[in-house]
C-alpha cells in the first residue's frame, strides 16, 4: 500500500492520504473541479495499480465552511469565525 499512499501524495489535487486498519485501509481526500475528475484519477490508479479497489466514495457538492471561512453559493469566502482552541466549551 505504501507505492499507491506515495503516488496518491504526488497528485496535485490529493489534500489526505492515510492509511487504515482493516480491508478497506486507505482513505484519500482530494479536491476536484467536477465530479468526472473522479472517474479519471480512478482510472489512473487501476492502470498504475492494478491490485487497487475502490470500495467506496463520498463527494460534496459545496462546503460551506472550512478553517474558519464561510463560503457564499458561488465558493467564495464571505465571513470568517473565529477560532479558539483554548476557549472553554459552550455548556449545553
Amino acid at each position: 500500500m505504501g507505492a499507491v499512499a506515495r503516488h496518491l501524495a504526488a497528485v496535485p489535487s490529493v489534500r489526505f492520504v492515510a492509511t487504515t486498519a482493516g480491508r478497506q485501509n486507505l482513505l484519500v481526500t482530494l479536491w476536484l473541479r467536477s465530479a468526472e475528475e473522479v472517474h479519471r484519477l480512478e482510472a489512473e490508479l487501476a492502470a498504475r495499480h492494478p491490485a487497487v479497489l475502490v470500495q467506496d466514495r463520498t463527494i460534496a457538492l459545496r462546503t460551506a465552511k472550512r478553517m474558519g471561512r464561510i463560503f457564499d453559493a458561488s465558493g467564495c469566502g464571505v465571513a470568517s469565525v473565529p477560532l479558539a482552541p483554548w476557549a472553554e466549551p459552550t455548556p449545553r
